[in-house]
């Protein structure tokens, strides 16, 4: 409701009129500057908010001028001159808004506060007034009527006082109600003035942003016309770069890395780099990774090095002119040659048999060609001079020997029947490799295997990169069909992409296949065979005993046999492994032979522990876990032999004939308890299917009457490297301790298995755990005078500590000799043998 205003004659008389008429307009007042003061809090936290702004649009405008300068670093001319334009028009802008700022608490800050200070101020102190002198009058007429009338002094006091304090009453009402009523009329001036200034602002900011961009207008379209250009041209790079990775299968070109040996005359230029690794001069004998380079310096060669970020440039070689080149075949690496001067020796190593041929020619020509610029310059003859070593060709044949060995055991890979195409799409000539699957890709397919990260897949390159004995063995015993038929075992109609199928298609497959297991057969325990038998079991698959045939017999005897890919021969023919064992110690199998795991009518009995009531033992029915796994015996599906070298084709630990499958309860028959009895039979087939079927790794048996093991130590007690490494693959760790405290690296020990020793050692193993013995497995070693891995064990601490002190990663000693272990495992086990065995 609106104040009235307040009539000056009802003021003069004080009537009850004139006090309602100033209480309306005093409330009024009160709640005008109860509004005003809010207005003012909210407006200056509008303009300290937008300092703030301003302040953090400095600070970006700040890093947009380091942004310039590095794009000036990069020599982008034309980015840098785009970027400051931009920079510059939103200082500008800046500017503007700096100017509505400053504006806003000018107009609205400034005049309202100056109101409320000032004349609301001064009305309350005039009400303060004007409220005493009322009091005072109330007083002065109660006085007045209360004097006596026979007090003649008294009447003229009280009289003359009220007389006063009425008329100081009047002229102060008469001040204050001028007061009231200039406010009430001032209020709405004072509000519009200010909103109307504000406004003016925000227009004159506008108008000159509005000028500011339009100013720019052209120079945007033109950046827009660049910008399109940019987006064309990464579209056209990120076509250009769709088959990188077809570059990647050039083996030849890509793991040379050095540069070509151009011309081989005269004066010929000579240029070459890249990786090599240099024995060191310190008492370890270390080797380092360095980037070597011949740097010309007119008349001859100098060889230098620097280290992979290329700081620290080493000249090794002043003068190539009076070093000799030559290979260095006194050493168990392969591709080393050695460089000789006359007061020193370096010996350095190539990474493959293609960069040692060409590391040893162009050094020799770099030498010949600074011989003959060195003879030119001095007699101005010409003569051929070549410095060779009398036994290069000799060495280099024996390098390209063993080149090609190793390029054929992983070629033999795809050997295998079913990986001659990819396992995800089918496409031919597949080379890369799930490790810890068992299947051959193509190149596509692995780049998805590559983006579902190794905690699902491990990828590697069968043509680029060097395998182990151990990982060949476990692709060997899978491959292609066999690992289809557990992880594409109930697609439900699903249909599988072709070769030509989009790359999503096949990213979606590959996912679900490996990662969600979605294919795996699930209800394999609840098959037909599985209710009409009483136990089951797991057997072992055949094994190829060792050869102690020379090289030449066993070619002799391919030759012979050439003619036996039609008709199997008796080392690869379907076999029952239900066999008594005695048939099974005679029947040896080629290592990449498939388990032939069928149900047996054989009459086993329950063990002591196993009983399920103390009966008369009775014939029962035990069933092979392929039967129910696979539907049938692997072994009906013929398996080609693949020839693998001498140091591949161990069987130490795998090939035992004393250990008898036990057998279980079919309601023991879980994914966990089929892994862990798999992994005690080394059966590869069988712990796959039973990791795809979600058995855990870490799982440990608890049966009454078996030590609480889990797989990890089962695999070891098997003496199998390949199946322990198929774990390790898998993310087993092998640190998992078994009831009696024994780790891995523990019952290794115990059983002198130098081989598993190695495999452990080289995936970090803890040789400081102790078991519930309070014993180390050194101290195991120690205790059965096993010197081979008392030395693996000692030099592994020493590693450790060697690491710890200059942590620079292992030592290449230890490196060393764990692979001249683990290569002795495969070439001479029966040097690793205890003395007590071989007595």
């Amino acid at each position: 409701m609106p104040a009235p205003v307040i009539d000056y004659g009802e003021c003069l008389r004080d009537s009850p009129n004139f006090r309602q008429q100033l209480n309306m307009n005093e409330v009024s007042l009160d709640e005008l500057e109860v509004r005003l003061e809010k207005l003012v809090k909210v407006c200056n936290g509008m303009i300290e908010g937008g300092k703030s702004y301003i302040s953090q649009q400095a600070q970006f405008l700040a890093g947009l001028w380091e942004m310039s300068s590095y794009f000036a670093s990069d020599q982008e001319t034309e980015t840098t001159a785009t970027l400051n334009k931009l920079i510059h028009t939103l200082q500008e802008l800046t500017k503007f808004q700096n100017i509505l700022i400053d504006q806003a608490s000018r107009s609205i800050t400034k005049n309202l506060t100056t109101f409320l200070r000032e004349d609301i101020k001064q009305m309350k102190e005039t009400k303060g007034y004007f409220n005493k002198i009322s009091n005072d009058l109330d007083s002065a007429l109660t006085k007045n009527a209360a004097v006596s009338k026979s007090r003649p002094s008294d009447l003229e006091d009280a009289s003359n006082l009220l007389t006063a304090t009425r008329s100081c009453f009047r002229y102060t009402g008469m001040d204050y109600v001028y007061q009231i009523s200039m406010l009430q009329q001032r209020k709405k001036h004072l509000v519009l003035d200010s909103l109307a200034n504000f406004m003016s602002a925000y227009n004159t900011f506008f108008h000159q942003g509005s000028d500011l961009f339009s100013d720019l207008e052209p120079f945007l379209r033109q950046l827009q016309g660049n910008l399109q250009s940019m987006a064309e041209n990464h579209v056209v790079l990120e076509k250009q770069l769709e088959k990188r990775h077809t570059y990647v299968t050039q083996a030849e070109t890509l793991e040379t890395g050095v540069g070509e040996v151009a011309g081989t005359g005269k004066g010929a230029p000579v240029k070459i780099e890249g990786y090599l690794f240099k024995r060191g001069q310190n008492a370890f004998r270390t080797w380092n990774r360095r980037w070597f380079y011949l740097s010309s310096n007119k008349a001859y060669f100098q060889l230098c090095y620097s280290k992979r970020n290329g700081e620290d440039v080493t000249v090794i070689e002043d003068d190539l002119r009076i070093c000799l080149v030559r290979p260095l075949t006194d050493t168990d690496r392969r591709f080393c040659f050695e460089v000789i001067s006359p007061t020193k020796s370096h010996v350095l190593q190539a990474d493959s048999e293609e960069q040692y041929r060409t590391w040893l020619a162009s050094l020799q020509q770099g030498i010949s060609s600074a011989l003959h610029e060195a003879m030119d310059g001095e007699s101005g003859g010409s003569g051929s001079i070549q410095w060779e070593d009398s036994d290069t060709e000799e060495a280099q044949d024996s390098k390209a020997r063993g080149g090609q060995k190793k390029d054929r055991n992983a070629g033999q890979i795809l050997d295998i029947p079913g990986n001659e195409n990819c396992a995800d799409c089918g496409a031919t000539d597949p080379q890369w490799a799930s490790i810890n699957w068992g299947v051959v890709v193509c190149i596509e397919c692995s780049g998805i295997h590559r983006s579902l990260g190794v905690h699902i897949t491990k990828i590697r390159g069968i043509k680029l990169d060097v395998w182990e004995p151990e990982i060949l063995k476990v692709m060997a015993e899978l491959g292609n069909n066999i690992v289809n038929k557990i992880l594409e075992g109930k697609v439900e109609g699903r249909q599988k992409p072709g070769p030509e199928a989009d790359r999503g298609l096949k990213e979606v497959w590959i996912k679900d296949k490996y990662r969600e297991k979605m294919f795996v057969n699930k209800e394999v325990f609840k098959s037909r065979e599985v209710e009409e038998a009483d136990a089951w079991t797991v057997k072992r698959l055949r094994r190829r005993a060792r050869s102690g045939k020379s090289k030449k017999e066993e070619k002799k005897h391919e030759e012979a046999d050439s003619s036996g890919k039609e008709a199997l021969d008796k080392d690869e023919k379907d076999v029952d492994t239900c066999a008594d064992e005695a048939e099974e110690s005679s029947l040896l199998e080629s290592v990449l032979r498939a388990s032939t795991l069928a149900s047996s009518s054989s009459a086993p009995t329950w063990s002591e522990h196993q009983a399920i009531s103390p009966v008369q033992p009775r014939m029962m029915t035990v069933l092979n876990a392929e039967v129910c796994l696979f539907g049938g015996s692997l072994g009906k599906h013929h398996v080609a032999s693949v020839e693998l070298d001498s140091d591949q084709e161990s069987t130490d630990g795998e090939g035992e004939t004393v250990w008898s499958p036990p057998h279980d309860r079919l309601d023991t028959l879980t994914p966990d308890m089929l892994l862990y009895r798999a992994a005690r039979a080394h059966n590869l087939p069988v712990m796959l299917q039973a990791l795809a079927l979600g058995a855990d790794t870490e799982w440990q048996c608890g049966q009454v009457g078996e030590v609480r093991r889990a797989a990890m130590h089962q695999s070891v007690l098997s003496g199998s490297v390949m199946a322990t490494e198929f774990l390790i693959l898998n993310s087993a760790r092998t640190v998992a301790v078994d009831g009696e405290g024994n780790t891995a690296l523990h019952l290794a020990a115990q059983l002198g298995n130098t081989g598993q020793i190695c495999l452990l050692l080289k995936h970090r193993a803890d040789h400081h755990r102790v078991n519930n013995e309070g014993k180390e497995p050194l101290d195991i070693a120690v205790a059965n005078s096993d010197a081979d891995i008392v030395t693996l064990l000692r030099l592994a601490a020493l590693n450790e500590e060697i690491r710890a002190n200059d942590m620079t990663g292992d030592d290449d000693t230890f490196n060393d000799v764990v692979q001249e272990f683990s290569q002795m495992v495969y070439t001479h086990p029966e040097r690793l043998q205890k003395k007590s065995e071989k007595k």
